[in-house]
């Protein structure tokens, strides 16, 4: 199976955790913005997992009106803010072009 790294932001409320063997804590990141949480998604196929991180990047794309690769040029010169949709567009890209060149040589 393939697996993917989804990063989503929780309100400021969330409850992290108990200190009672709960690992909600472990699943959190911080960042400058606030705290996200860590969600994996796995695949059947690198087929699969790509078909679905390049419907997920034509969305960035049209959204933002900015091509993947410049985005990700952009984003890794600090030049764009590290909203959860930025986080997860650049995560996304970087998934992509890590499977990229295993379809290939199927």
């Amino acid at each position: 199976m393939i697996g993917k790294t989804e990063i989503r932001k929780i309100p400021e409320s969330f409850n992290q955790g108990s200190g009672n063997g709960d690992n909600r804590r472990s699943q959190l990141v911080k960042y400058k913005g606030g705290i996200m949480q860590k969600r994996r998604i796995e695949y059947n196929s690198p087929v699969d997992a790509l078909t679905a991180i390049s419907k997920r990047l034509t969305g960035y794309d049209n959204k933002y009106s900015m091509d993947s690769e410049d985005f990700f040029d952009k984003y890794g010169k600090g030049l764009a803010e590290d909203t959860e949709d930025f986080v997860n567009w650049s995560n996304d890209y970087q998934h992509y072009m890590a499977i990229l060149p295993g379809l290939s040589l199927l």
